[in-house]
């Protein structure tokens, strides 16, 4: 039995969900564009502890996990609209409340423990992991020893890369480092020392932005991350089935 299990407890925008406990499917509108259902709120069960995610879109869409900073939650990638961006492209956005933040329980289970039963316990295939600030601590150790669970990583201006240098080295997972070019938390310097750890790494840096650049420059921020997101889904399509009508 895994060690992590889920229930909804409870939802924004139950009447768009077709009732309460339900997540809202994206319905498809004429023309291709994609209306947004308005974000769940749920709380599920890791290492016995109540973790709160905030979650928009389609359960079939690609999964993008947002984590956040120490001076942050799950609400700010809502109130920031990026949930909502997401979703409106077809993406499954899920912000998560860190153990000990927001409405979230403390865990005993290690940072690269407890994103693996994140994972887990969202049915989450390979997501592409959004990392500010002080969630590096999660997100810089579960690359570096399972990057094959990701599809992608964002990396904004992460903690904790000197401690997980020599295991991050190497792993290969596409990213993208996202710094602000006023950062007086991390100095901007650090955008290409960890851009140099990972091979497939990119690095993209904002003007007039400090540490939160996402919250400075958030359309910058936006046009960065959904770029990336084309891309990454691009690369990793799976292959067509079925057979291909013969040329003519």
């Amino acid at each position: 039995m895994k060690r992590a299990a889920a229930w909804i407890l409870g939802a924004f925008g139950a009447l768009a969900a077709g009732g309460c406990g339900g997540r809202p499917e994206v319905p498809e509108q004429k023309g291709g564009t994609v209306k947004p259902a308005e974000s769940v709120s749920k709380k599920i069960l890791i290492d016995g502890a109540e973790i709160h995610c905030l979650e928009r879109g389609p359960n079939s869409g690609r999964a993008v996990l947002f984590l956040h900073g120490a001076a942050f939650s799950a609400r700010t990638w809502e109130e920031a609209g990026t949930l909502r961006l997401c979703a409106e492209r077809g993406y499954r956005a899920v912000a998560v409340d860190l153990p000990g933040h927001g409405e979230s329980g403390q865990v005993s289970a290690e940072p690269q423990r407890f994103l693996a039963d994140l994972l887990d316990a969202l049915a989450l295939e390979r997501p592409v992991l959004v990392s500010p600030s002080m969630s590096g601590r999660y997100s810089l150790p579960f690359c570096a020893r399972s990057p094959e669970r990701l599809s992608g990583f964002v990396a904004v201006a992460p903690a904790g890369v000197g401690r997980v240098r020599e295991e991050l080295g190497g792993a290969r997972v596409e990213t993208l480092v996202v710094w602000g070019r006023d950062d007086r938390t991390f100095p901007v310097s650090g955008a290409s020392e960890l851009a140099a750890l990972l091979p497939s790494a990119q690095v993209a840096v904002i003007e007039a932005a400090g540490h939160a650049c996402y919250l400075d420059q958030p359309g910058r921020f936006h046009e960065l991350l959904l770029g990336f997101l084309e891309r990454v889904s691009k690369e990793r399509a799976p292959p067509a089935t079925g057979t291909s009508p013969a040329p003519r």
